[in-house]
C-alpha cells in the first residue's frame, strides 16, 4: 500500500497533463473504495480506474437514475427508463462493483463494514453518498413548512 499523493496531484493539474497522466500507468498500486454509485461516485471510480488504480465501488442499488436531462422526463419528452443505468459497464472496465450498503468506516484500520457482514479494506476512501429528496414536502399541505427564497 503506497501513498495516493502523486495521483491526487494529477487530479488538480491542467487538463492536458491530466489526460497524459491517465494514459500512463503508475509505478505503484493502491486500492480505493468509492462509497456511492451516483453521478459523483461513478465518475470518480471511472477516472481513478483509468489512472490505473484498483477501485471498488459500493452501491446499494442495482440501477442509478440520473438527474441530467430529467426535466425532459417531467415534461413527458423522455421516458424514465432512459434515465436509469446499471453498473455492468463499470464492472466490464475492471471496477469491482459491490451491491451492499456501507454501515461503518473504521478509519484506523481502513476498513468498510457492509450490511451483509462483510468488510472491505482500502488505502484511500471516496465518500459520495449523493442526495435524497424529502418527498414529504411535495405532498399537499406541506407548502406551509417550506421556505420561500
Amino acid at each position: 500500500m503506497r501513498p495516493l499523493a502523486p495521483a491526487m496531484a494529477m487530479l488538480i493539474l491542467p487538463g492536458s497533463f491530466l489526460a497524459a497522466a491517465m494514459n500512463s500507468p503508475f509505478d505503484f498500486e493502491f486500492d480505493v473504495v468509492v462509497i456511492g454509485g451516483g453521478f459523483g461516485g461513478a465518475t470518480a471510480a471511472r477516472y481513478l480506474k483509468r489512472m490505473g488504480v484498483n477501485v471498488t465501488l459500493i452501491e446499494a442499488n442495482a440501477t442509478y437514475t440520473a438527474a441530467p436531462l430529467s426535466s425532459l422526463v417531467v415534461a413527458g419528452a423522455r421516458p424514465i427508463e432512459r434515465q436509469r443505468f446499471g453498473y455492468d459497464a463499470m464492472a466490464s472496465a475492471g471496477i469491482e462493483v459491490v451491491h451492499a450498503t456501507a454501515v461503518s468506516v473504521d478509519a484506523g484500520k481502513r476498513r468498510i463494514g457492509l450490511t451483509n457482514g462483510a468488510s472491505i479494506a482500502y488505502d484511500r476512501l471516496v465518500l459520495s453518498p449523493g442526495i435524497d429528496i424529502a418527498w414529504v414536502y411535495f405532498h399537499s399541505g406541506a407548502s406551509s413548512r417550506c421556505v420561500s427564497l
